[in-house]
């Protein structure tokens, strides 16, 4: 019996020494930490789960803020009092490294983090940018370097706005005769984190530029502080900003690599307003909708939208403004880059217009100079109202169509061309101008559903070209679509090529152009709708109708 009992003693005794700690299972990280994060002079991105850390190790023991943390690798355990300044930035300081031969104690590690321990700055990878708290425009001085006070403010630097609120364009102008000030430079800056300690702010941002690779060079970190008036009455703000990716040593404004100070700038206002018969109708659109225009309600500016950038105009000055034409000197912002450009608008119809835009300049007066704005070369953007208005379609009549050609591919379908057109293009045999109604055309095959109909939105010439405006009308999900009929007449013979994307001046009629027609006139139309207009047969007025057939 005593021998049984000695055993059982021993055995307790080597498990005791053996033991498996366990540990509460609520012992985690929150859930919105988890996800990638990056520390400065850490070569490996920091990835938190719900339990563990993978710079640090896994969660054993947890109260508040603090979390004692086990490392496999150094068979350790170690405090780690965590200070959530933003969901996309984490400060954090650690103890020493514990040996794992005994259970960790929480109150013991712990203890031992005191206030004279480096603190360390995380900052979120895959964030969600925030609305910056300056937004331009600032103009500003500044001073680099450590040791170096001499300020470069002559000419002044500026803090741009930018079109999105969670981006911000600092650009510092040169000083030669400041040191580390002798060259212009611009930097982009998306913010993703703010938070308050005191009277000062501290702002996390990362560097925009496809030319910054590495999580080091693109994050940095500000500290801010309004300037006291009875001090400093010209001046805003004091910002200074890290040499690296932490926010540690940056206790004050007067820290930092980078030292700026900062005076609001008066905000650019119009001072004119863009013409009535395009700013009417507030929504514009380009023929194959890829870009948009959108005027805002008192018509002193607008917002250009595109596949992938927005750029917005805001009038500055007229240089002409007539019922048809109107030229102005409008302010561009497209991301957080600004300028002037000069900008001419052209009424072709009641709900059909065209744009021509000049390249960007640093100053306004010289945006409409000829060698910025080129009007016999510059793009036309041909744009359509979205009411979708329809008009009197011009010659109306009965013709016949001949002469129908395709190129081997059609530039505008990525897919070798539409393969119904193709197939039913050679059937259409007649073209029938407001005899169904008088905004439509109709481009009628051999056999019935094989007709095509088209909407007309205004037409024009200038000096021997014409040019039409349609979309194709059978089909609803079709009603989008608007192509350009560029058409002209030699030798008793209409010749159009259809353009799809704007009504470009550099197509020659007939010659280029994935579609080509030609048309004579036949007969007048017989129905009742119709009768109060009178056709036109020359070859001239045929020429219209035959664009707008060419797409199904």
């Amino acid at each position: 019996m005593s021998y049984s009992l000695g055993l059982q003693t021993l055995l307790v005794a080597l498990l005791a020494c053996h033991t498996v700690h366990t540990y509460p299972t609520e012992c985690s990280f929150p859930e919105h930490w988890r996800g990638t994060w990056f520390q400065s002079n850490v070569h490996q991105e920091i990835r938190i789960s719900d339990k563990e850390v993978s710079s640090k190790g896994n969660c054993t023991l947890a109260s508040q803020q603090k979390y004692v943390v086990h490392n496999a690798v150094g068979r350790c355990y170690k405090c780690v009092i965590f200070y959530e300044k933003h969901v996309n930035v984490i400060q954090y300081k650690e103890s020493f490294c514990n040996p794992d031969s005994k259970p960790p104690d929480l109150d013991f590690l712990c203890g031992h983090v005191n206030g004279d321990i480096q603190l360390y700055s995380m900052f979120r990878v895959n964030y969600r940018p925030i609305a910056c708290p300056l937004r331009g425009p600032f103009s500003f001085s500044y001073s680099r370097g450590h040791m170096l006070q001499e300020e470069c403010h002559q000419p002044n630097s500026r803090l741009e706005r930018c079109i999105h609120s969670y981006r911000m364009l600092f650009r510092y102008q040169a000083c030669v005769d400041v040191v580390a000030s002798a060259e212009q430079s611009v930097e982009e800056m998306e913010c993703l984190g703010m938070w308050k300690e005191g009277s000062a702010r501290y702002l996390v941002t990362r560097r925009v530029s496809p030319n910054i690779a590495r999580h080091e060079d693109a994050f940095r970190c500000f500290i801010y502080e309004r300037a006291k008036p009875q001090e400093q009455p010209l001046l805003d703000y004091h910002l200074a900003e890290s040499a690296e990716a932490t926010c540690s040593g940056l206790f004050s404004t007067s820290d930092g690599s980078t030292r700026l100070s900062l005076r609001r700038a008066p905000a650019a206002r119009s001072r004119c307003r863009l013409p009535l018969w395009a700013s009417g109708h507030r929504r514009w659109h380009s023929l194959d909708r890829a870009t948009s225009y959108q005027f805002n309600r008192n018509g002193t500016g607008l917002v250009v939208t595109g596949a992938d950038q927005e750029t917005h105009l805001e009038c500055d000055r007229v240089v002409s403004e007539g019922a048809r034409r109107a030229l102005f000197v409008v302010r561009s912002t497209t991301g957080c880059m600004s300028g002037f450009q000069c900008m001419a608008f052209y009424r072709r119809d009641g709900h059909v217009m065209e744009s021509q835009l000049g390249d960007v300049t640093r100053d306004a007066e010289s945006a409409c100079a000829r060698h910025n704005f080129a009007r016999h070369k510059a793009d036309y953007q041909t744009l359509v109202s979205s009411s979708q208005h329809h008009v009197v379609c011009p010659h109306l009549g009965q013709y016949s169509v001949t002469g129908q050609s395709r190129s081997a591919r059609d530039p505008d379908d990525r897919e070798g061309g539409d393969r119904d057109e193709r197939a039913l293009t050679p059937e259409f045999s007649a073209l029938r101008v407001g005899c169904q109604s008088h905004d439509t055309i109709v481009l009628a095959g051999r056999v019935s559903d094989q007709s095509r109909a088209f909407s007309c939105h205004g037409s024009w010439q200038e000096n021997d070209t014409f040019y039409l405006v349609a979309s194709p009308r059978r089909h609803p999900w079709e009603s989008t679509r608007h192509y350009c009929f560029v058409y002209s007449v030699a030798d008793d013979n209409l010749r159009f090529s259809r353009v799809m994307r704007t009504c470009s001046r550099a197509v020659r009629p007939g010659v280029e152009g994935e579609l080509t027609f030609n048309v004579t006139a036949r007969a007048e139309c017989l129905t009742s709708s119709a009768r109060r207009w009178r056709p036109v047969l020359s070859p001239l007025l045929l020429s219209v109708a035959a664009a707008v057939l060419v797409r199904r």
